[in-house]
């Protein structure tokens, strides 16, 4: 087991952007919603994941984040490591942009290739 908590909390809040842009428009007034978010150990993340072989879950994470990381733009660097600094924003019609990048079809490709594998 791996210990990420700067990610897992950074990915906890991500995670309740995201929630929001996929209720139903029923369940949800037309809003928008920002969370900046600085993460630490992206790398280290990567690679756990990726020493799980054979775990599909795993891989689908690891490609999640490397697809990721290249959207990131550098944060400041503490004791030698690396940060990665991401702006997470919901728009009313559903759209979830990072960085201003509209992320839907990273998260579609992500679960296309991790479930080919």
């Amino acid at each position: 087991m791996f210990r990420a908590p700067h990610l897992r909390l950074s990915l906890i809040a991500a995670s309740a952007v995201l929630a929001l842009s996929i209720l139903p428009a029923s369940a949800q007034a037309p809003t928008s919603a920002t969370a900046d978010l600085n993460v630490k150990g992206v790398e280290d993340v990567i690679a756990a994941l990726q020493a799980r072989k054979g775990d599909r879950n795993s891989a689908q994470a690891a490609l999640f984040l490397t697809l990721m990381k290249q959207i990131g733009r550098p944060g400041p660097v503490a004791n030698g490591r690396t940060s990665l600094d991401y702006k997470v924003t919901t728009t009313p019609d559903g759209g979830v942009l990072v960085n201003g990048i509209d992320i839907i079809p990273i998260i579609n490709t992500a679960s296309k290739l991790g479930a080919s594998r």
